[in-house]
């Protein structure tokens, strides 16, 4: 590379953000820090650099060039690709269930929601349960399963919310995040079961009214 342009050896995408850096440090005399830099090698691979360089100055504070060190920082930025892409499918994931999905840290605020989540709750990240909580009572609930959780313990059963709209009905199940064996957090999902037990609700109400019809034909027909 001796007597060669740098820049043609820079991933395409980068050759013209690299060049005007070069030239704000060369107008202001100035090196440059930790900045990434995608290279092309003798093999045609793709490497990710990140570059550092002091100015070169002569006794007249004249500037010579630059003098500095690319490190190699592939493997880390394809482990940061690779994390960031893992997020992204989480995240898809959480977004795609049709109920009520969070995420509590050890310090008892929420650290993620979904978007089912907040349309019943509003946003949530960054707040405590108390906070939120419609009540006193659906507080005290959401505290005490909390705490269970938070002590190693899976807590699932149904509870009752009055949220906006009126009273609604969810099958609750909350689990401690474990991280090195130690429990770092919960997670927990709200099912909407409100319909199903309106369902079953208008079912007892037939059946007790059936009931009721066949006492009735039945003392007729004694009678």
């Amino acid at each position: 590379v001796i007597g060669h342009s740098a820049f043609p050896q820079m991933y395409p995408e980068d050759q013209e953000r690299v060049k005007q850096l070069f030239k704000r440090a060369v107008e202001r005399k100035v090196g440059w820090k930790n900045i990434p830099i995608r290279w092309r090698t003798k093999d045609g691979e793709l490497k990710y650099f990140e570059s550092t360089a002091e100015p070169i100055e002569d006794a007249s504070g004249n500037l010579l060039g630059f003098c500095g060190i690319d490190r190699d920082i592939t493997e880390r930025k394809k482990a940061q690709e690779a994390l960031a892409m893992s997020e992204a499918r989480l995240r898809a994931t959480i977004e795609s269930l049709p109920f009520d999905f969070f995420a509590i840290d050890e310090t008892g605020h929420y650290i993620m929601e979904n978007t089912a989540c907040a349309k019943h709750w509003g946003q949530l990240t960054g707040k405590r349960p108390a906070e939120m909580a419609s009540d006193s009572n659906v507080a005290a609930i959401w505290e005490a399963n909390n705490r269970r959780a938070l002590s190693g313990e899976t807590v699932c059963g149904e509870v009752e919310y009055q949220i906006a709209g009126g009273k609604h009905h969810f099958y609750n199940i909350i689990s401690p995040i474990y991280h090195n064996q130690k429990i770092s957090g919960i997670l927990g999902v709200n099912i909407d079961i409100t319909e199903r037990k309106q369902a079953e609700e208008a079912l007892r109400k037939v059946r007790d009214q059936l009931e009721q019809r066949v006492e009735d034909r039945t003392r007729e027909l004694e009678e």
